[in-house]
């Protein structure tokens, strides 16, 4: 009797030990996997932020009086034209940039959105004023409620960020000497 109550110690022991190693490897594998997501979703904001540049740098230059590109990603990120009202990210080297930075949540404020766009965002310089303009819903029920309550208390329409959430087309133009980056569908 006594040698079976010191097998079943012994196995229970095994169970234990087994169960911990493998929340370990799960745990790890989790790690792993953000890093890998992380700089995926980083080198997308750069491929997107480069392509918005390239046909920004046209418009500027004259060699094109507007430009339609496709944007896919990174989902959960978002478009922003800086200065914004009196702010200005610190990422920006000259007067005017356009930024693509991660979202937070409904309770970050603007400071919140910058010291994350200094974090991990990617942003381009520009000579020329540039403005962002979402006129499509947000697909978040907290920035729909911000727009809403942005729009009673007649907020700025111009110069909002654009979120990125799928496949969506941006247009950007020059008016009145200011370009426009505009998602309208």
């Amino acid at each position: 009797m006594k040698k079976r109550g010191l097998f079943l110690v012994s196995e229970t022991l095994k169970i234990i030990i087994a169960v911990l190693c493998i929340a370990l490897l799960i745990y790890l594998a989790y790690s792993v996997y953000g890093l890998f997501t992380k700089k995926t979703a980083f080198e997308q904001a750069k491929s997107s932020l480069r392509l918005l540049e390239l046909n920004v740098k046209d418009i500027e230059e004259g060699k094109k009086n507007e430009s339609e590109i496709l944007l896919e990603s990174p989902n959960g990120w978002a478009i922003s034209a800086w200065p914004y009202k009196d702010e200005r990210n610190i990422l920006c080297k000259k007067k005017y940039c356009v930024c693509i930075c991660p979202q937070k949540g409904i309770f970050s404020d603007l400071e919140d959105y910058m010291l994350e766009c200094y974090k991990n965002g990617i942003c381009f310089d520009s000579d020329t004023k540039i403005e962002t303009l979402n006129l499509v819903q947000p697909s978040s029920w907290y920035l729909k409620l911000w727009r809403n309550i942005r729009h009673i208390f007649g907020g700025d329409e111009k110069n909002t960020p654009i979120e990125i959430n799928g496949l969506f087309n941006v247009k950007i133009v020059k008016e009145e000497g200011i370009i426009l980056i505009k998602r309208e569908k």
